[in-house]
């Protein structure tokens, strides 16, 4: 009966699916592209065919002028329509392209339909057997092969034929989907808008979130308070948050779309374009208020080098891969700088770098920093296991004891910077996070960074860029699929939901 059922829900899923496309090219009087999968059995909706669709729709969008109309997860497979208003034919040479392109094409249902909801047939009228190179409808006519054995074939092909990070990425996404929309089979259209660099994107997006609701934050914005800033509070920062995911998304596709072995030539003056734009999105959604403009540049410049390293194959780590990208970066720009700034006084003075010299030594202190959080986090019987607030707040102290931040040195001079490094160093020799109950020392820092009118906002930018690379290392690095994600906290200060 459990069978009976599934065949029929499919079933309606193909008159559905019919009905849309004569509906679509009925009132836009476009060619429609049917999206799906070639899955037999009457399991098609799983998690990782999801992933796979995800996949092949990116391909689809990049390969096709075409707009996305229609998405959703079906008991008959994940299913898709595009309108382009190129001819039907070309569309048809352009999926026949992709799918044979790859192994994995045997998998790909690429439809086309013109503008009468007439389908366009393949000039050979034959797709090839997922097991063997006979006519697919023959085999299946003769049955022969089994379903389990075909399944296996299908695992086999994903398996082999697309980058483990593509694949994790889009479960990944799909599985932040799910919890977001627990009752819901259609997706949200416009995130899969830019695919693969969309999903990358979106996570430098929530890192700048999930660094706004860290609390509290000495001398900084968060849910408690504006700490040393007159003229920007939460809403600010989520506002300016809230603009940035589509930057982002495009620097990650700048790094992908760079040709191989040419990091150092010409990406960073690609990337510093969108991030100007980014500025330029940032101070409208702000009325003119500087909330993340140093996250643009750091997570911008990661953006780019993750897209680069999950594109081409090289033995090079993402800190080398940023290092090259910006590589005579200081030199360049304190060159152009007056000397009346303070970041060039800094620099001439006492040797300060600042975010550039970061930058270009590949971000040291935002890898520490990810590697101290995750070290904290999975640190059992402390308070922090599990407890992404504490671990951040601990591992932010450590940076402002540790680390020449321009910030407070702009607004208060070396001199209050050494005060802010003794204070936070004070604070970790008198047991940290971890010692402090309910955080009343920690807010006492805030209040005095507040009458210095200062802020470590280079350390709030390393905290914000080590969440991002927490967010896609286990996508990067590992099978697991428990995804150590920075997302939302909970009302309770020490503890992220």
């Amino acid at each position: 009966m459990k069978d009976l059922n599934q065949y029929q829900r499919i079933l309606d899923d193909r008159t559905k699916r019919a009905e849309l496309i004569q509906r679509y090219a009925k009132e836009f009087l476009f060619s429609v592209i049917e999206v799906s999968l070639n899955i037999p059995g009457i399991k098609k909706d799983t998690l990782r065919f999801r992933a796979v669709h995800l996949h092949l729709l990116s391909k689809v969008l990049n390969t096709m002028d075409a707009r996305l109309v229609y998405l959703e997860f079906q008991a008959a497979g994940p299913f898709a329509l595009l309108l382009s208003d190129t001819a039907p034919e070309k569309l048809k040479s352009l999926s026949i392209d992709l799918e044979t392109e790859t192994p994995l094409g045997r998998l790909y249902d690429i439809d086309i339909f013109s503008t009468s909801g007439v389908k366009i047939s393949r000039d050979n009228g034959l797709r090839r057997c997922i097991m063997c190179d006979e006519a697919a409808f023959i085999c299946a006519r003769r049955r022969s092969h089994s379903l389990s054995e075909i399944s296996s074939a299908i695992e086999e092909l994903i398996v082999h034929n697309v980058s483990f990070q593509n694949i994790s990425l889009c479960e990944s996404f799909l599985e932040i989907h799910q919890r977001e929309h627990p009752s819901s089979t259609v997706c949200c259209i416009p995130t899969f808008r830019r695919g693969l660099a969309g999903v990358i994107g979106r996570y430098a997006q929530l890192a700048l979130l999930s660094e706004v609701m860290v609390t509290p934050k000495p001398g900084l914005v968060d849910r408690e308070g504006s700490g040393a800033h007159s003229d920007m509070d939460l809403h600010s920062f989520i506002a300016s948050a809230s603009v940035l995911g589509d930057v982002f998304a495009e620097m990650v596709q700048i790094g992908m779309d760079h040709e191989a072995d040419s990091v150092a030539q010409d990406m960073l003056p690609a990337l510093r374009q969108v991030g100007i734009s980014g500025e330029e999105r940032m101070m409208r959604a702000t009325a003119q208020v500087n909330t993340h403009k140093g996250s643009i540049f750091s997570l911008g410049l990661m953006c780019g080098a993750v897209g680069y390293s999950l594109m081409h194959t090289c033995s090079d780590s993402l800190t080398t891969i940023i290092s090259k990208i910006c590589e005579g970066l200081v030199k360049h720009d304190m060159s152009m700088m007056d000397r009346s700034t303070y970041g060039k006084r800094l620099y001439l003075d006492h040797g300060i770098s600042g975010a550039r010299g970061e930058a270009e030594q590949g971000f040291p202190a935002v890898i520490r920093t990810r590697d101290r959080i995750k070290l904290l986090y999975e640190l059992e019987g402390s308070v922090f296991y599990h407890n992404l607030n504490s671990a951040s707040l601990q591992a932010l102290v450590e940076n402002i004891a540790s680390f020449d931040d321009t910030n407070i040195a702009g607004r208060g001079g070396m001199h209050m910077l050494g005060n802010a490094k003794k204070m936070a160093q004070t604070y970790l020799d008198n047991g940290g996070v971890a010692s402090d109950k309910d955080l009343t020392s920690l807010r006492g820092i805030g209040n005095q960074f507040k009458s210095w009118n200062i802020s470590p906002g280079g350390s709030a930018d390393t905290l914000a860029g080590s969440l991002f690379l927490l967010g896609i290392s286990t996508l990067l690095e590992s099978s697991n699929r428990n995804v150590f994600l920075p997302f939302g906290v909970s009302s309770d200060t020490r503890s992220f939901s």
